[in-house]
C-alpha cells in the first residue's frame, strides 16, 4: 500500500499540483483516509518523501554513469548532466513553483542538492583533463556556473518568460558547455 499511495500522490500531482488533499488521494486509492495515515503521517511526509526518491534516483543515476565502463569521458559527462528522473514530477516548473511557495523545506532540500551534488561531474571533468579528453579549464567555476544555470531552469517564469521548457533548457545548457559558441567554421 505505501508504494501505490506514493505512485497515486504523483498521479495527483501531476493532475492537480500539490494543492491535492489527502481525500483526494484516499479517493484516488479508493481507500479511506485513516488507511493513508497508517501509512504517512502528513501530506508533507508524502512530498518528503517524493522527494527523497527523486534525489536518490538521480545519485543511483549518476553513480551508474560514473561506472560505465563502456562510456567514453565525453559521453559519461553528457549522460550525467542529462539525467532527469523517470515519471518524476520534479521536471515540471509547476511542481517546482509550488514546492518552492507550499514547502519551503521541500525545496531547500531540492536546492542543497543542486548545490552539492556535484561530484560525479567534477571526477568525470577531472579525468578528462587529466587523459586530454577535456582542455585544461577551472573545474570549480564551471560548476558553480552550471549550478547558477541549473536554478535559472528551474524557475517557472524564467521558462514562461523564454518560452522553454526545463527539459529543453537543459538540454541546450548541456550543448553549450560541450560545444562552446563559436561555430565551427570560427574555430
Amino acid at each position: 500500500m505505501y508504494e501505490r499511495i506514493l505512485e497515486a500522490a504523483i498521479e495527483e500531482i501531476n493532475m492537480k499540483g500539490l494543492k491535492f488533499t489527502m481525500s483526494d488521494l484516499a479517493s484516488r486509492l479508493g481507500v479511506s483516509k485513516r488507511t493513508l495515515y497508517e501509512h504517512f503521517s502528513s501530506k508533507e511526509k508524502i512530498v518528503a518523501t517524493i522527494v527523497s526518491r527523486i534525489l536518490k534516483e538521480i545519485v543511483v543515476k549518476e553513480e551508474r554513469i560514473y561506472q560505465d565502463t563502456t562510456l567514453g569521458t565525453i559521453d559519461k559527462l553528457k549522460e550525467i548532466l542529462a539525467i532527469m528522473p523517470q515519471k518524476s514530477v520534479v521536471v515540471d516548473p509547476r511542481f517546482l513553483e509550488e514546492l518552492k511557495r507550499y514547502h519551503p523545506k521541500e525545496w531547500k532540500r531540492i536546492t542543497k542538492f543542486l548545490d552539492d551534488e556535484w561530484n560525479y561531474v567534477k571526477q568525470v571533468l577531472e579525468e578528462g583533463i587529466e587523459n586530454g579528453s577535456i582542455r585544461p579549464i577551472n573545474v570549480t567555476l564551471l560548476i558553480k556556473m552550471m549550478t547558477v544555470l541549473l536554478r535559472e531552469l528551474l524557475d517557472h517564469r524564467f521558462l514562461l518568460a523564454n518560452h522553454i521548457t526545463t527539459d529543453e533548457g537543459i538540454h541546450s545548457l548541456i550543448d553549450t558547455i560541450m560545444n562552446g559558441i563559436v561555430s565551427e567554421n570560427n574555430k
